[in-house]
């Protein structure tokens, strides 16, 4: 696995890569000239470990990103507590506390860890933490599962694990890909875990500090087998809809990827096989982005395993028809990575506006895509959010919902880069405008229900916006909510 994030706040997205366990893990610093180097030694990254996957986030609102590291350790990955939590000191360096902050351990039975993300589950303004859990006590999945944790942020470079508390102790849950997002408008994120063996879980945020698992009154919860996830309007009516990898094999009765459509108030019709995305082989990491600027997003997917067919499986690139339907585009605009990917990530890397693609696999090189859209059509924009001074809203604007109007459509955002596979994209929200050559209206929701509005903004430029301070607060559902 690994992450996006820009660590050294150059305005350039630079990667972190799991090495897996057969070296040090590495950081690719982005140098704004088309190239990377790989800096994890100077940082002090240096250890030498079997991690799961990573997550990136500025925890202590310091205004740099730190990174979460899930591990199995050293001795063969059977090590208990040894995940990171590495603090970025602004100066070019990490310091690991994942100790003294109380998220080194999360299954007390096994060696465990596998997706992670940050998210401001009750609004408070800081970022809190989810770890998934896969291992049963007994290493095997049929076993029980202590692994999936909930950690609440303190403020003071602490967390306290409030899983039991928040109504998350369910030990059937073999956890891979975590995301808070708000699916119903009411502001406080609910938490979608994908997960194996048909143990997805969507859990309602109770406004609280509690969730309550609503998955079968959701119609969610349906894939044989939950990997990866990625989150979109898929059908720009507004509505969040979730997509979960899994496993497609006609014979085993396995049926696929699942496509959740949100139909409003937390119930999901699954539209996967109709809309032509439920083949995507043995599935593992996934995104939603609008990789052509039409205003429609897109699906990538990878895939693999050690069986079969599968072990020459190829990523799925799926295009947005506009009609209830994609089409498989893969080859035709050149991703012809076929191998053991695991995690994907997106971001704008050289900062042209077109989200490019990483796979990390599994023994495999890191796979790198640039995207080199062009041409009439082609015009976007790409929003950043900027929290800092605001202590009731996250860094980085997490958990905010943007909207943009354009060319008479309405698309939607969120700010929730979660687990796509044991990694995460790029902190913005980017939108494709087509032929538009203008937003006519750029409105910003923010988790404290606040707004910002900017009318008449140019395509073809990256925005970094920031909240009004002292803005009123709105209370209950927020503006263009499903």
């Amino acid at each position: 696995g690994g992450t996006v994030a820009d660590f050294n706040r150059d305005g350039y997205q630079d990667i972190f890569a799991l090495d897996g366990g057969l070296g040090r893990d590495r950081l690719f610093i982005n140098n704004g000239d088309g190239t990377f180097t790989d800096e994890a030694t100077a940082w002090g990254l240096t250890a030498v470990h079997m991690g799961g996957g990573a997550a990136a986030g500025d925890f202590n609102g310091d205004g740099w990103i730190d990174l979460f590291v899930t591990s199995f350790g050293t001795a063969g990955g059977s090590e208990i507590g040894v995940h990171h939590l590495y603090r970025n000191n602004g100066d070019g360096t990490f310091t690991d506390i994942a100790q003294s902050a109380g998220v080194a351990l999360t299954n007390p039975d096994i060696a465990d860890g596998f997706g992670a993300t940050f998210g401001d589950y009750d609004l408070d303004g800081d970022l809190d933490l989810v770890v998934a859990g896969w291992m049963g006590h007994d290493g095997t999945y049929t076993g029980q599962t202590r692994g999936n944790r909930l950690f609440r942020n303190n403020g003071d470079e602490t967390f306290d694990d409030v899983t039991a508390a928040a109504g998350l102790s369910d030990l059937n849950v073999h956890g891979l890909s975590p995301r808070f997002v708000d699916m119903d408008g009411d502001r406080f994120p609910e938490l979608l875990l994908a997960a194996d063996f048909e143990t997805s879980r969507y859990y309602r945020n109770n406004r609280d500090g509690t969730f309550t698992d609503i998955t079968a009154a959701s119609q969610t919860g349906l894939d044989r087998n939950g990997m990866g996830a990625a989150i979109g309007d898929f059908d720009n009516d507004a509505r969040l809809d979730w997509y979960v990898t899994a496993i497609y094999n006609v014979q085993l009765q396995f049926p696929g990827n699942m496509l959740y459509r949100n139909e409003g108030g937390n119930v999901f019709s699954e539209v996967s096989e109709a809309w032509g995305v439920s083949d995507g082989g043995w599935g593992w990491g996934a995104e939603a982005v609008d990789f052509d600027h039409d205003g429609l997003l897109d699906l990538i997917a990878t895939n693999g395993w050690v069986y079969g067919n599968y072990q020459w499986d190829a990523t799925r690139v799926w295009r947005n028809q506009g009609t209830g339907a994609f089409r498989e585009v893969a080859v035709s605009v050149g991703v012809s990575h076929i191998g053991q990917g695991r995690g994907l990530v997106c971001a704008d890397f050289d900062n042209d506006g077109d989200q490019d693609l990483v796979i990390f696999c599994n023994r495999e090189p890191l796979v790198y895509y640039r995207n080199d859209l062009s041409g009439p059509g082609t015009n976007w924009l790409r929003i950043f959010l900027d929290t800092r001074g605001v202590p009731d809203l996250a860094p980085d604007g997490f958990g905010a919902r943007v909207e943009i109007l354009a060319g008479g459509v309405q698309q939607v955002r969120v700010i929730c880069p979660g687990a796509t596979y044991l990694g995460g994209s790029e902190f913005s929200a980017h939108f494709g405008l087509g032929s538009a050559t203008t937003a006519q209206r750029v409105r910003v929701i923010w988790p404290n229900g606040a707004q910002t509005t900017l009318t008449d903004v140019s395509a073809n430029k990256t925005l970094t916006i920031r909240p009004r301070w002292g803005a009123p607060r709105a209370e209950g559902v927020h503006a263009g909510a499903p």
